[in-house]
């Protein structure tokens, strides 16, 4: 059978290469703008009564440091897993953006707060991540007021527990009571008066 090639002409002016080059050019942008947008990260942002109501957290606090963690937020059936419950699973583990925050005035909590609490959140802008500012000292404080909207912090760990005279490892959840997970899908901002007397109002 004939190759298909064998009968192309090969013999391309200058011009030609330049006008090929091009449209392979182009054609490879929009494949890489189509591809950044299905992976972009979309979501329905609420009204701030919808907001108040579904968030765990909600105050206004001061950051005071910023730094990066890897943490498990979720665990998937897998049969090469470790035992949790009547099944085997694995844990996904994340890095994630850790801020340090100190709470002025706290709007709704469903724990006590301590002094300082940690927001997390992805590092990934296609997976919904906040983008906080990094935390430099030279900068005025007031800068790093913000308005937070979270849920506390569901931590998946790996542990080793003794059983039958053997260690064996298993699954551990944990809710962090001082830790907690917003995203650029919630209300999270700078601080600002306008939200703030919003917020006043729906707490009273």
């Amino acid at each position: 059978m004939e190759r298909v090639f064998s009968s192309f002409n090969f013999d391309l002016t200058a011009s030609q290469m330049t006008t090929i080059y091009s449209k392979t050019f182009w054609v490879f942008l929009f494949s890489l703008i189509f591809c950044k947008n299905l992976l972009a990260c979309t979501c329905y942002i609420p009204t701030i009564e919808e907001e108040y109501k579904r968030s765990e957290l909600v105050v206004m606090g001061k950051i005071v440091g910023v730094d990066t963690i890897t943490a498990g937020n979720y665990i998937w059936q897998d049969k090469q897993g470790i035992k949790y419950g009547k099944h085997k699973y694995s844990i996904g583990f994340e890095d994630l953006v850790r801020v340090k925050l100190i709470p002025e005035i706290n709007f709704k909590s469903s724990t006590q707060l301590p002094d300082t609490i940690y927001i997390l959140t992805s590092t990934q802008s296609t997976a919904c991540g906040y983008q906080f500012p990094p935390y430099y000292t030279q900068i005025p404080s007031s800068y790093y007021d913000f308005i937070i909207y979270a849920d506390r912090w569901i931590d998946y760990s790996i542990e080793e527990v003794a059983k039958d005279n053997r260690r064996i490892k298993q699954i551990k959840r944990t809710i962090l009571q001082n830790t907690f997970f917003t995203s650029k899908c919630r209300l999270t901002q700078h601080s600002s008066e306008e939200e703030l007397n919003k917020l006043k109002k729906l707490k009273t």
